[in-house]
């Protein structure tokens, strides 16, 4: 059942701030930049939950943007299938190295972090909860698509990188939103308790809170009283 989290009068009406109950997942009804890639035994998360590990994800990954690295993860496949150890311990690492240089230069990646204690929650930043948390997964945009969307042109003197990191930073806070419950929904009422109208699905902004959502309602006010007061001038003129 959906609580009130805030009152706010205005204009003799009132502003509710409630609990959105039934929020929708952001990850399957939005458009995002990101791809969110998670792997957890218990809860499905993100955008994808691979049957690969994350390592063979990330070589998938570097291997579809550069051939080299094709051919590299070709060598150490033959090299498993000749049973050779040495070739293999000596070629893993460089495609350990190889894959970074990779993953570096065509994606901006972040990790997941996941704290599972009585709800989850989840941030590019890890917890300081060792037993309670731990990486579950990473989002990623290609930089390629970066440049296409923007047209290579980034607003505040961004890079792509930055820019990149940002964006997927705000999209990770908005799918924690959802998993914490942090969405609202706003419902205005004049001062006779009789509802103006209503909205649900409001997520947080960048500064963490809902204040947009009170503004649009306080808006939406004004609107209903300018009205009030142009139909009883009407009603007026014409007695």
């Amino acid at each position: 059942m959906n609580h009130t989290i805030d009152t706010i009068e205005y204009r003799g009406c009132t502003i509710h701030i409630v609990s959105d109950d039934d929020p929708i997942n952001p990850r399957k009804e939005f458009d995002h930049l990101g791809k969110m890639v998670c792997w957890h035994g218990r809860y499905n998360l993100g955008d994808e939950q691979p049957k690969e590990d994350a390592g063979e994800y990330l070589c998938r990954m570097a291997a579809e943007v550069d051939a080299g690295f094709y051919k590299l993860n070709d060598l150490y496949d033959e090299a498993i299938r000749r049973g050779s150890s040495r070739a293999c311990q000596r070629i893993n690492r460089r495609l350990s190295k190889e894959r970074e240089r990779v993953l570096a230069e065509h994606f901006v990646i972040k990790p997941l972090y996941l704290y599972d204690h009585s709800g989850i929650t989840i941030s590019t930043g890890s917890f300081s909860c060792p037993w309670d948390s731990g990486q579950v997964g990473f989002i990623y945009v290609p930089l390629k698509r970066m440049h296409e969307e923007w047209n290579s042109k980034f607003p505040d003197g961004h890079t792509a990188q930055s820019w990149a990191d940002k964006i997927l930073v705000g999209e990770v806070a908005e799918y924690d939103a959802y998993l914490t419950g942090d969405v609202v929904g706003v419902i205005a009422e004049d001062e006779e308790g009789e509802e103006i109208d209503s909205c649900w699905g409001f997520f947080p902004d960048e500064k963490g809170d809902h204040d947009y959502a009170v503004d649009e309602f306080k808006r939406t006010i004004d609107r209903h009283l300018n009205r009030q007061a142009e139909l009883e001038t009407q009603l007026c003129c014409n007695i």
